[in-house]
């Protein structure tokens, strides 16, 4: 959603927003996280990307509508397989634009309603946005070595397409650095870590008691090494 607001056009990471802890779209209220504290007020988008605000990112998704919000699910890869060789892996699923009426951009700007992703498609969506906007396909096997030390295989992921521009992918990262610098994933970064990290958090709901809980990030910030996804089942927040 990010991604889509700033290559669009729509929004700035700058740009002052105001959240009263609630929003409706075609007679459905989706409340945010700072509902019971009377909403966060007036906050930017890089800060709404922070502390996840869901109802800025909503209003970047009426502002997008919801073709543009399913043209970029669909060129980050979010309804194919990442393709790394296993036969487990499934694919997501990203609705068809005639199954998807106003009502449900407040679901789809949040990634919840009918929107599945699995664990390896996200970490595929960061690896993106590390590598300046171009999507790349993930690898089991980067080589293979004999016992001389010589390479006798290399596999290469090679770019499929170009996804957000550079200039897009780098201010994704701006935020996402925000996000564990004083936001909900603070906690991705323990004072102990010599380098910092980037990431997300996300709470994906169940029912109205359950909710799975989702982190992923790169780290460390600065020539990133290592994308992570956690996943984990009935975790709660995703925060926590």
């Amino acid at each position: 959603m990010l991604a889509a607001a700033l290559e669009e056009g729509t929004a700035d990471l700058n740009e002052t927003f105001y959240c009263p802890g609630f929003i409706t779209v075609g007679g459905n209220t989706i409340k945010c996280s700072s509902y019971d504290k009377g909403g966060h007020g007036e906050i930017t988008l890089e800060q709404a990307m922070a502390y996840s605000c869901n109802t800025v990112f909503i209003e970047l998704g009426l502002r997008l509508g919801k073709d543009k919000i399913l043209e970029y699910a669909r060129k980050f890869g979010l309804d194919e397989a990442v393709g790394i060789g296993l036969p487990e892996e499934k694919k997501g699923y990203i609705p068809e634009n005639k199954d998807v009426y106003y009502p449900d951009i407040g679901n789809l700007s949040i990634g919840q309603g009918v929107i599945r992703v699995t664990p390896l498609q996200t970490a595929q969506m960061v690896l993106t946005i590390v590598n300046d906007g171009q999507l790349k396909r993930p690898v089991l096997v980067k080589e293979v070595i004999n016992n001389a030390g010589n390479r006798i295989m290399q596999v290469s992921s090679g770019v499929l397409r170009q996804v957000i521009s550079k200039g897009t992918a780098a201010k994704v990262r701006q935020a996402m650095e925000a996000v564990t610098l004083y936001g909900s994933g603070i906690n991705a970064t323990p004072p102990a870590f010599r380098q910092k990290s980037a990431g997300k958090t996300g709470t994906a709901q169940v029912s109205e008691d359950v909710s799975h809980a989702w982190f992923v990030g790169y780290y460390p910030v600065q020539d990133p090494k290592y994308i992570i996804t956690v996943f984990c089942e009935r975790g709660g927040s995703g925060s926590a």
